[in-house]
């Protein structure tokens, strides 16, 4: 058992039930180091407050718990116990110690990656929510830690109005975070509470539902164009991907597959994480000569805790000349990743690697607020000109969502229907969307 350093004068020491002295680093009845100690099983938490004005006097109170958190607790609710009656003892009252934030963070963590849950319980989240989520928690903590606030003795009903302000501020003026990002971690914190008091049952409120999340400027929906395109592709080298802050090198956006990646996206319009995960097995004759990519629709999956939804992305011409570039009269067949990298590389790595490079080497050729999703967006669109449905190949069961999210029969989709002059994503049969 030990006080940690910083603590020393909050008030917790420990004692020796065997022979009553104060633990140190030398044991009072052998003269030996504390560590051969025989009676380590009598080591007890012993809490010590000064009474205001007493002239030295001090009320003390020994603990049967070995748990230095639990510590912290019981000392706080002791020196409010005796504040409450003059600083005369009182009798003890038995009563659980109550679980502090820390404790509730940490279940509702384990919750989320389905652990001590029953199985109809068990939400399917992906490993970064999970991280957001606790990058979430310890910022709160951090926020509350700078004013003067002891984390390890916070309890749930302690966190009110004051303490969301600290966050608030803590959030947009210290870190000066983005209003997405802002939004994000309020609202885990929103949720986090509602989970107290709907699952864990606390008489608690829900100090987060009145926060007004910051407003997000809408953006237009963008796709690539040809020039900017083949500028990019133009663009993307190590000595382009170096990046500069304070007269340093801290990074270089340059990946060996980024530009291959850049180029798959374009001509299949699938998302981050599928896009690593295409393998040459799975191109598959869907009829009789003709091919598409038959993939496991991620997104769709995740939220129905299935495997059973799938999506098809039709062989194009464009997509095939790029597909015999990358070695397909060799691969094809083989379960090889077609985006060849580390076979021990992370996948959200993979992920954050390719956004981050196509925001840096499309800042050189374009002023457009272009991302790496409108690559998507563009292939949608000019995929739903050419077929109509593109529910069969995007995975989309909703046609709300194409209306809303791709320009895919507005103007801007009409202009740019010739994207590419030379029948870019114009497909081996005719009939492949039918």
């Amino acid at each position: 058992m030990k006080v940690p350093a910083k603590y020393n004068r909050l008030g917790i020491r420990i004692r020796c039930n065997a022979c009553g002295y104060q633990v140190s680093t030398t044991c009072k009845q052998s003269g030996r180091g504390i560590d051969s100690c025989k009676n380590k099983d009598s080591h007890k938490y012993m809490l010590l407050v000064v009474v205001p004005g007493g002239k030295g006097k001090r009320r003390i109170r020994i603990l049967e718990t070995r748990d230095f958190d639990e510590a912290l607790i019981e000392l706080k609710r002791f020196r409010e116990e005796l504040k409450a009656n003059g600083y005369h003892k009182v009798p003890r009252a038995k009563l659980p110690t109550p679980k502090t934030l820390i404790h509730f963070f940490t279940k509702f963590l384990d919750t989320l990656e389905g652990k001590n849950i029953p199985e109809h319980l068990i939400k399917q989240v992906s490993e970064a929510y999970i991280s957001d989520t606790r990058r979430g928690f310890e910022m709160f903590l951090v926020a509350l830690c700078k004013n003067g606030y002891m984390k390890e003795v916070l309890l749930p009903d302690e966190i009110g109005d004051n303490e969301v302000g600290i966050f608030h501020t803590y959030l947009l003026k210290d870190l000066g975070l983005a209003p997405r990002t802002y939004n994000k971690h309020m609202t885990t914190l929103r949720k986090f509470y509602a989970w107290l008091i709907t699952s864990e049952r606390l008489p608690v409120r829900n100090p987060f539902q009145s926060v007004v999340l910051q407003r997000i400027e809408e953006h237009e929906n963008l796709i690539i164009s040809k020039e900017e395109y083949e500028a990019l592709l133009d663009v993307i080298t190590r000595e382009n991907g170096i990046i500069h802050r304070a007269n340093r090198v801290v990074k270089n956006a340059y990946r060996p597959w980024l530009k291959d990646a850049i180029r798959l996206a374009l001509e299949t319009g699938v998302r981050r994480e599928e896009l690593f995960l295409i393998r040459w097995s799975d191109l598959r004759e869907v009829d009789p000569g003709k091919y598409a990519f038959r993939l496991s629709n991620l997104k769709v999956n995740r939220i129905m805790r299935t495997s059973s939804s799938l999506k098809f992305v039709p062989l194009t011409k464009s997509l095939r000349q790029l597909l015999i570039e990358l070695g397909m009269e060799e691969k094809q067949g083989s379960d090889d990743y077609i985006i060849d990298r580390d076979k021990d590389a992370n996948m959200n790595n993979l992920k954050d690697a390719l956004s981050r490079g196509f925001s840096r080497y499309i800042k050189l050729v374009s002023d457009r607020p272009l991302t790496f999703k409108c690559l998507r967006k563009c292939y949608i669109t000019h995929l739903s000109m050419s077929v109509g449905d593109t529910g069969l190949w995007t995975g989309h069961s909703n046609k709300k969502v194409l209306r809303d999210h791709y320009p895919a029969l507005t103007l801007l989709g009409i202009l740019v229907s010739s994207l590419f002059s030379n029948n870019t994503f114009t497909c081996d049969h005719k009939d492949i969307g039918q």
